[in-house]
């Protein structure tokens, strides 16, 4: 592991690490607090969208000990048409019967795992409160989206130390902040807990910081440990696991470094097959799921919605630039964030080129979609995983920038931020198609003046 980068004679950079987290802290706590006001003024349909697919196996297999979620679409369509509402899971419910009789769920289980503390923590507060305690009422729900919270704080944490390693600790704080809020993740993390977004976020950051662990001091149980975490990221999103980049990697430095092939054999036993029985442990209760509804622990699920894969005519502007869904047009802040990591790379090859490999196959993985198939978005919601990514490369441009540049450089964090505020009041109010279907910057900065005025009048 590379020692932290020297501190600069800037402000920010001589933030001690105790400073440091008590501003992610008290940043922290503000946030949650938002959320706890957005939770008290939800009606009692919390979870929506794809999350009642997350969230179903988890109210199934606790409250009816099967993977059959007949019930629980049923009972989430009846509160969707009552609120005007759809759902992919309301079109599941007519879908054939799967080849064991169940119903269609295309969503990995890995949230259902993340929250299951949090909703049995529900459980409790349903009996003692008295709500329905039926997996359902608003306790469980609630309970489950402040997991969600949860998680995304620890990820901000994780983020931040292993920025640590490559930057002081003033700038490690504005790097991940920066890609916090001024980027999808703050929308995922606060206003739509119930996808599985800031989940992954997550699981990334963990591996990460795993990682950077494990490789400073090699051990077969931390390997296999590693291993566990990749396969955390699989199970919160399938293409997170695309994060084995990042040590393969590293192996590869190892094996070009080595003079001999003496070495091979400990870097296959010691390292390499650890974290595949651990990978392959972690994956474990998605191959089971899959047995469970298709019948065959192998299943593509995706493709009976249309997904597919056309590597023949990738979308890569369209995926980079677009308005409303591009990658680096609606957060440039993450565009700084990949520049610096061709600067990681110089200091740290294996990290940064780990990074940069991981963040060209999702970029090609995205690409390869059919239009729009990410549905309603807010931004490049795909690689809001990739967080802790961004934050790594945007810590280590920060850390090498001198003091006049490095005030630049958070003047203009606090510029993207307010804009990235600006685009989700509108995301949220709906004043441009949240499917991001022809939508255009003129229409995005037409509606800034009639946002002002609103937030105004609602304010004064």
């Amino acid at each position: 592991m590379i020692p932290a980068a020297p501190s600069r004679p800037g402000r920010a950079a001589r933030l001690s690490p105790r400073q440091a987290t008590l501003a992610l802290a008290a940043v922290s706590l503000a946030a949650a607090l938002l959320q706890a006001a957005v939770l008290a003024r939800e009606t009692p349909l919390l979870i929506r969208g794809d999350g009642i697919g997350y969230y179903a196996y988890l109210r199934s297999l606790f409250f009816d000990g099967d993977l059959d979620f007949r019930n629980e679409y049923g009972h989430f369509k009846v509160l969707l048409d009552s609120a005007g509402l759809d759902a992919a899971t309301n079109r599941y419910l007519a879908f054939p019967p799967t080849a064991t009789g169940g119903v269609f769920n295309p969503w990995p289980p890995g949230p259902a795992l993340l929250w299951l503390p949090f909703f049995l923590a529900g459980h409790l507060w349903a009996l003692v409160s008295g709500a329905a305690a039926d997996g359902y009422s608003r306790p469980y729900q609630a309970a489950c989206a402040l997991g969600t919270c949860c998680y995304g704080f620890a990820g901000l944490l994780l983020t931040w130390r292993a920025c640590r390693t490559c930057a002081g600790a003033g700038a490690s704080t504005l790097a991940a902040l920066t890609v916090w809020l001024a980027s999808p993740l703050v929308a995922y993390h606060i206003l739509v807990p119930w996808m599985p977004h800031a989940l992954g976020f997550f699981a990334v950051a963990l591996f990460l910081a795993l990682w950077l662990h494990v490789r400073a001091a090699p051990t077969s149980l931390g390997w296999g440990a590693l291993g566990l975490a990749a396969g955390l990221t699989f199970l919160q999103r399938y293409q997170d696991v695309l994060i084995v980049l990042v040590p393969a990697a590293g192996w590869l430095g190892d094996l070009l470094g080595y003079r001999g092939r003496g070495r091979l054999p400990a870097l296959l036993w010691r390292q390499a097959l650890p974290f595949a029985a651990g990978l392959t442990m972690a994956i474990s209760p998605q191959l089971a799921a899959w047995q469970a509804i298709y019948g065959s622990p192998l299943a593509f699920p995706h493709g009976e919605i249309g997904l597919s894969f056309d590597l023949r005519h990738l979308r890569l502007a369209p995926t980079l630039f677009a308005p409303a869904t591009g990658l680096f047009s609606w957060s440039p802040a993450l565009l700084a964030g990949a520049c610096g990591l061709v600067s990681l790379a110089a200091a740290d090859a294996a990290l940064g080129w780990g990074l940069l490999a991981l963040l060209g196959a999702e970029v090609l993985l995205v690409a390869a979609m059919p239009p729009h198939f990410q549905g309603s978005t807010f931004g490049a919601r795909y690689f809001v995983s990739l967080s802790p990514a961004f934050a790594l490369g945007l810590a280590a441009l920060i850390g090498r920038a001198g003091r006049g540049a490095a005030w630049a450089l958070a003047a203009a964090a606090a510029l993207l931020t307010a804009w990235n505020g600006i685009l989700l009041a509108q995301w949220g109010l709906g004043m441009y198609d949240r499917l991001g279907i022809d939508v255009t910057w003129r229409e995005v900065l037409a509606n800034v003046p009639a946002l002002l005025r609103m937030l105004a009048a609602r304010i004064f």
